[in-house]
């Protein structure tokens, strides 16, 4: 019976896998460097805007709505073709494939949940790219989706050809599942790909199949090399080469996370160095809705994020950058931004720098030089006609800001981040060490824009492990 059982459990765990991701994988061939697969979209977007406080707002009637604009989208296009639109929730609530070569990704657009992206992105696939669904009414789906994509539907020697004036998109119908690509070839491709082992990716990349194999989630993707793109992140990757991202995307308890990893090769030791405590984010006064504590080894980078914050003229901004570059390359652990980036006219901000003080007279001399005048407190830069910068120390960080050091200190004494409940609660779930983290208070900033209160957040951090950079974003 004990051998039997094991014999059981061995076929069931073989029928699994064979039937499930590899199956619709099967289509993308061995050269494609993109495999992605969404999974039951219909049930996660259910679970995510029944679960998850941001997106519960974003898509309920109470808040902004955008489950009423999907429907309305799917209402006109269930009119035009006299198609139910259940035929097009069906193919979407089982696995949904988008392959494709030559192309760089951004995690920002596949982590979309705007229909309009996604009928975008079927109005204009490539040559090289394939979108694959599986349904068991074909014809009608496809009828849906052309009024969908607002392209004329016909068929011809076996294909079904979507198209207006500048538009052509090119589908098949094999085995159950429908195939679509922005060229007849690369339809011919997949399906060839599909009935031979030896050109499928999944079978012909170890790297893949272990992959699908041990993940689950509403979205995983594979990309070989550079062919994905992390916009928040540090790049720290001099001497190093990556090998590739592997991402997954799902919903948990009350938070939508995606996690991202980066393998890399080369000199695998000097990443490590970036690494440091976030933890004095914790004591930063709890005003205004933006956090960041970057890593001030990668000086250039942390540059870049603080010179977002200013605007004016190029003059002007220059002798900022050449200030803060200045701080930055004499200052270690983390670089501190916070601020608050709803408002429109008056942006507050302020960075901190755990600044060597051995290097004093070198700050002086630059701020001399754009015109600073020592205060009480610090130095005072004029910027523009009427904004100013204040420098003064805190605990052991220099202070940049907008704010005076009376204010900030008065603001530190009445909140700090550490006493927000939404950030000590995300809070639990971050590494000790890492790059980069970023905390927004989604919600001040909807109270501040739209004068709705709600709760939500979104937290980023980026950590690195021996030949693994690993990127996560949680939201709730």
């Amino acid at each position: 019976m004990r051998k039997g059982a094991i014999v059981l459990a061995l076929i069931f765990t073989l029928f699994i896998f064979t039937f499930g991701y590899d199956e619709i994988l099967s289509f993308v061939p061995k050269d494609f460097d993109v495999a992605i697969v969404v999974d039951d979209a219909s049930k996660n977007f259910v679970s995510l805007t029944k679960d998850v406080s941001f997106f519960k707002y974003m898509f309920s009637e109470e808040g902004l709505a955008f489950n009423l604009r999907v429907n309305n989208i799917l209402d006109e296009a269930e009119k035009e073709s006299q198609v139910p639109k259940e035929v097009f929730k069906d193919a979407i609530s089982k696995e949904v494939l988008i392959a494709s070569k030559g192309v760089v990704v951004n995690a920002d657009d596949i982590t979309s949940l705007d229909i309009n992206f996604y009928i975008d992105l079927l109005r204009n696939i490539g040559a090289n790219s394939i979108v694959v669904f599986e349904s068991r009414e074909p014809d009608n789906f496809l009828k849906f989706l052309s009024a969908l994509t607002d392209l004329k539907l016909s068929k011809d020697d076996g294909y079904y050809i979507m198209q207006d004036k500048y538009t052509s998109v090119f589908a098949k119908v094999y085995k159950g599942y429908v195939v679509i690509s922005g060229n007849k070839a690369s339809v011919e491709r997949a399906i060839l790909s599909m009935d031979n082992e030896d050109e499928q990716l999944i079978e012909t990349n170890a790297d893949v199949m272990n992959f699908f194999e041990r993940n689950n989630g509403f979205i995983l993707g594979f990309f070989k090399g550079n062919s994905f793109k992390v916009s928040m992140g540090v790049d720290v990757k001099e001497e190093l080469k990556t090998d590739r991202f592997e991402l997954v995307a799902y919903a948990t308890e009350n938070r939508f996370v995606v996690d991202v990893k980066q393998y890399v090769n080369g000199n695998l030791e000097k990443p490590l160095n970036f690494l440091s405590s976030s933890d004095y984010m914790d004591a930063l006064p709890k005003y205004g809705n933006y956090y960041m504590g970057i890593s001030v080894k990668s000086s250039a980078e942390a540059l870049n994020k603080i010179i977002r914050w200013f605007s004016g003229k190029s003059e002007d901004i220059d002798k900022i950058s050449k200030v803060f570059m200045m701080l930055l390359k004499n200052s270690s652990d983390k670089a501190y931004i916070m601020g608050d980036i709803s408002s429109a006219s008056d942006v507050t901000f302020a960075a901190l720098i755990k600044f060597n003080k051995e290097k004093e007279e070198e700050l002086k001399k630059v701020l001399v030089e754009y015109g600073a005048r020592e205060s009480e407190d610090g130095w005072v830069m004029s910027i523009g006609k009427e904004s100013h910068l204040f420098f003064y120390y805190e605990d052991s960080y220099m202070i940049v800001s907008n704010i005076k050091k009376e204010k900030y200190e008065k603001l530190s004494k009445v909140k700090k981040l550490i006493d927000y409940p939404p950030y000590s609660y995300i809070k639990k779930y971050l590494p000790k060490k890492d790059i980069l983290r970023v905390f927004v208070d989604v919600g001040d900033i909807l109270y501040k824009t739209v004068g709705i209160k709600h709760s939500s957040v979104l937290m980023f951090y980026q950590i690195y492990e021996k030949g693994v950079f690993i990127y996560k974003l949680e939201v709730m």
